[in-house]
């Protein structure tokens, strides 16, 4: 999908909205176009379906993904310290706008979407891949071990990763995530070294 409109985003954002406050299965088309004061069909202008509606979505998870590794790689010279600034603004992300874990991590969800388990695993695929990058240039350069691939430890960081997210969610975010990713980066700088 290219660049929304306004009247997209406004939609993208009451999606989340409505998520948020209901879980997935609370994304209806009817739930939506109630929520922005539309008519079903007026809806229907902007999004051809709930699924574009959720690729959307995914789509600007994406993007949100993608500005924070340009953030921290713009901000760090170090690749041990580009992965946790990119770790800590992942997090931060998700802290933002608790409901796109619910999206993100819906991947059973989408399992008949092919579309929708495309962009999930696409967007996995990317992380990993820059993850591995960063942990290889690390090792290059002495700042990570080099006893385990690179690829095997970018698998470890990101389950750990997903296994805070899921406890946080679970927790109905009891906890402050932010906090608990600086201390995930704090052991893992330990782990790595």
């Amino acid at each position: 999908m290219g660049e929304l409109s306004g009247r997209q985003r406004e939609i993208v954002e009451a999606s989340i909205d409505l998520i948020s406050k209901g879980g997935i299965q609370k994304l209806t088309i009817k739930n939506l176009a109630a929520s922005l004061g539309l008519s079903e069909p007026a809806l229907y202008r902007h999004f051809k379906s709930k699924q574009d509606i959720l690729s959307a979505i995914l789509d600007f998870f994406r993007k949100q993904q993608m500005d924070a590794y340009a953030w921290a790689a713009a901000r760090e010279s170090s690749p041990l310290r580009i992965l946790e600034s990119t770790i800590t603004a992942v997090f931060r992300n998700f802290s933002a706008k608790p409901a796109m874990i619910t999206v993100v991590f819906a991947e059973g969800m989408f399992q008949n979407h092919a579309r929708l388990s495309k962009a999930v695993f696409s967007i996995m695929e990317d992380r990993q891949v820059q993850f591995t990058d960063l942990i290889a240039k690390g090792q290059a350069n002495g700042e990570v071990r080099r006893d385990i691939a690179g690829e095997q430890l970018a698998s470890i960081v990101m389950g750990s990763m997903r296994m805070i997210l899921t406890r946080w969610r679970l927790s109905r975010f009891a906890f402050d995530l932010v906090a608990e990713g600086e201390s995930f980066c704090g052991a893992l700088r330990k782990l790595l070294k």
